[in-house]
């Protein structure tokens, strides 16, 4: 909130931000201490019924990567 509202600074993983990115008032600074890529795992219960709430999160980052790849 404090990075969009133009008082702050954070570091995030892109993925979490890509609308946001696309703003024109949300720069990159200090891109020298960029962090290296990481892994993420998704893991919950094997069961027939998956909460919403689950598949939505599994679909946007399904979604993330695809659009990355």
């Amino acid at each position: 909130a404090a990075v969009l509202a133009g008082v702050g600074i954070g570091l995030f993983a892109e993925v979490s931000l890509a609308d946001e990115l696309r703003h024109p008032d949300v720069i990159t600074i200090l891109g020298e201490f960029m962090s290296d890529v990481r892994d993420i795992s998704l893991v919950w219960p094997k069961r027939r019924f998956v909460p919403a709430r689950v598949r939505q999160v599994t679909d946007f980052f399904v979604e993330a990567i695809q659009r990355r790849t």
